[in-house]
């Protein structure tokens, strides 16, 4: 199985579940597969909110929905002040019933640069070729140790796939 040092149990409904999504769809008309281009990610016009005023709709997320590297790169404009916010996390899952943890990351916000890119470590295996994984990025304006602040919180999500190259792409 795909684990990180930083696993995390998920409870059947946790308050992190109960925040509702803002996705902007990736842009790129790349697709590696004979399939043609893949469709819009969901959950665009949501969002959820902070109390410290930042803009849900400037959080945005440029990830494709499918990708042929087994370790693939996931980017995000966070362009907000490290005063405004408290900390982010992504988590990677499996998209299954199980949905098991695949890897789970924490960023406090002091350390954040507008242009985040988070790289799943080579000591993690593969990604499976044919397999969807769902994806999360979560800023949190609060501490989000106390279960209360878990809902001052916005997040991105979506999904991605790994897939083989066709042979028309393959050189």
């Amino acid at each position: 199985m795909l684990l990180s040092s930083n696993t995390l149990a998920l409870a059947e409904s946790s308050p992190r579940d109960q925040i509702k999504p803002m996705t902007k769809a990736d842009k790129s008309k790349t697709s590696y597969t004979d399939r043609g281009q893949p469709s819009v990610q969901t959950g665009q016009a949501s969002r959820g909110s902070c109390t410290s005023g930042i803009n849900s709709q400037d959080l945005l997320a440029y990830i494709p929905q499918e990708t042929p590297e087994g370790h693939p790169t996931f980017q995000f404009d966070i362009p907000f002040e490290s005063t405004k916010i408290h900390s982010v996390e992504f988590v990677l899952m499996e998209d299954n019933a199980e949905r098991e943890m695949i890897y789970e990351t924490q960023l406090v916000a002091n350390q954040l640069s507008p242009e985040v890119q988070i790289n799943l470590p080579s000591n993690l295996s593969e990604l499976e070729v044919n397999q969807s994984y769902n994806w999360k990025l979560i800023v949190y304006c609060s501490n989000p140790t106390n279960a209360v602040n878990m809902q001052d919180a916005i997040y991105v999500e979506g999904s991605i796939k790994r897939v083989q190259l066709s042979a028309g792409t393959e050189k």
